[in-house]
């Protein structure tokens, strides 16, 4: 039998969700996505001072470093862009995107605050400077990881003096002398080396990178040929977490501005 026509349908479907609702769903991201960005930005609340030694340790098992290195036992560890060991009491691993923002990390990212995926084993200047959008990590398309010192003031200032400056009475001062010579300015276009297949997420990295170019452009520190990536979903939440990300976000915008 010929078979019979169909009836025209009235509006384009999609996986069985019509049109003018994913109209209406990409308009409700769009909009989170404007509110994301100004709330969950590095120039504004606390730097974080979390320093779970869980996290620390999972972070430097995913980079490869050895037992004693992880459990402490080592009295120096290399970090990751230095690829050079420093004193064990000044390699912070840090989160890229920051712990206080813990709440929706899963909403807006994918991932939990305490994946290794968001972890940094850093000298403490190194990731200072990372915290304060003074250095950023891009990534090209051939999965080459750079490092970018942005700031020029900070690029003639010597990794071993703003280390003191940190930390103050815990700082050990190390033996190598090409680390104590060592300036910021000299890791300005550096690549960082992996021993094991773990990466820091690229789109974390693009999230951070992102508001540092902009805050260099913004102070005029001579970053224009610079860009980064945006690599896969961008990290941005599903619409069934929208409702529970604005909350979020509505209480931050609420909530007392952070002490000077």
């Amino acid at each position: 039998a010929a078979a019979q026509p169909q009836p025209v349908a009235t509006g384009v479907q999609a996986g069985g969700v019509a049109a003018g609702d994913l109209v209406t769903q990409l308009a409700q991201l769009m909009l989170i996505r404007e509110m994301v960005h100004p709330t969950l930005s590095y120039s504004s609340g606390k730097i974080t001072q979390n320093r779970d030694p869980e996290f620390r340790k999972t972070v430097l098992q995913a980079y490869g470093y050895t037992p004693a290195e992880c459990s402490g036992r080592s009295k120096t560890i290399p970090c990751l862009i230095l690829d050079r060991p420093v004193p064990a009491n000044s390699l912070v691993c840090g989160h890229i995107f920051k712990h206080e923002w813990a709440p929706v990390a899963e909403l807006v990212m994918g991932i939990g605050i305490d994946d290794p995926g968001n972890g940094l084993p850093l000298f403490k200047p190194l990731e200072d400077a990372f915290d304060s959008l003074k250095l950023c990590i891009t990534v090209d398309h051939m999965e080459v990881f750079t490092v970018h010192v942005l700031d020029p003031q900070l690029k003639p200032v010597r990794l071993v003096q703003r280390a003191k400056d940190l930390l103050g009475s815990q700082w050990e001062k190390p033996r190598d002398a090409t680390l104590s010579a060592m300036t910021f300015g000299a890791l300005n276009g550096k690549t960082i080396k992996f021993y094991t297949k773990h990466r820091p997420l690229k789109r974390l990295l693009a999230f951070h990178a992102r508001q540092a170019i902009q805050k260099a452009r913004n102070k005029g520190w001579g970053v224009e040929g610079l860009a980064f990536r945006e690599f896969g979903n961008p990290g941005y939440p599903c619409v069934a977490g929208a409702s529970q990300l604005q909350a979020w976000l509505q209480t931050q915008a609420s909530a007392p501005a952070p002490p000077t």
